[in-house]
């Protein structure tokens, strides 16, 4: 019943819910210092990384989505031993805050929902943290792999979903200086770089996919080392 009455708000007061509920399990679970959104960094560009975004008929909505969430990475500096959250960062994407209705996975199956389209920056970051040696504090799949070998614009398993208030994607600075990302959409392609006063060292990262019976199970490896296996169910499975 509460759940239902929570789902039938506006999105603005169930998003301030849900930015409350955030913010008190963090001030009870963990004492993270969290990286926050003030004014642009001037931290130069180091390492890089391009997808490409597909032409699709959510494709504009898409970039417009992108730019709004690059504009907030690009105003925050992350101190070392500070945490990134996504979500906290980015903030809610709604309506009222300028996001439009994009591609996305709900329940497992393919929709259009505000905000549609910040995964693709959510899996650049998660792929900058792995190969920069960040720490990965909390990071999702998605449980379904929709792409083909043609639509596909990252590796299967450099994924991150993010669902405001229930799912992030958060990292640790480990190293021994400030960092911060910029972000750059253009008609074609996003990219993504992350910034610092000097390039930090980059690690090789691999994914490796096996096809099982029922799913595709994929391998992440860092410099040579497996470091996680996790499985995705392809649309035909679904």
């Amino acid at each position: 019943m509460l759940r239902r009455l929570f789902r039938a708000l506006p999105d603005t007061p169930r998003a301030r819910l849900l930015q409350l509920r955030m913010h008190t399990r963090d001030a009870v679970r963990s004492d993270a210092r969290f990286a926050r959104v003030d004014t642009p960094h001037a931290l130069p560009q180091r390492h890089a990384w391009t997808q490409v975004i597909h032409d699709t008929p959510t494709a504009e909505a898409k970039r417009h989505n992108l730019r709004l969430a690059a504009d907030a990475l690009q105003r925050t500096r992350i101190a070392p031993d500070e945490v990134f959250s996504f979500a906290r960062v980015v903030g809610p994407p709604i309506a009222s805050r300028g996001y439009r209705a994009g591609r996305t996975l709900v329940g497992g199956e393919v929709a259009a929902s505000i905000g549609g389209g910040l995964c693709q920056l959510s899996g650049l970051l998660y792929l900058a943290s792995l190969e920069c040696g960040l720490e990965i504090l909390e990071r999702h799949p998605h449980s379904l792999d929709i792409y083909t070998d043609a639509t596909r614009f990252a590796p299967l398993g450099a994924d991150a979903t993010v669902v405001y208030g229930h799912r992030d994607l958060r990292f640790r600075n480990t190293l021994e200086l400030p960092i911060g990302f910029a972000c750059e959409v253009d008609a074609g392609q996003v990219t993504l770089s992350l910034c610092a006063s000097h390039a930090p060292a980059r690690r090789s990262i691999a994914f490796i996919a096996e096809p099982q019976e029922l799913h595709m199970l994929v391998t992440t490896v860092v410099d040579g080392e497996a470091i996680l296996q996790q499985c995705y169910r392809t649309a035909a499975d679904a």
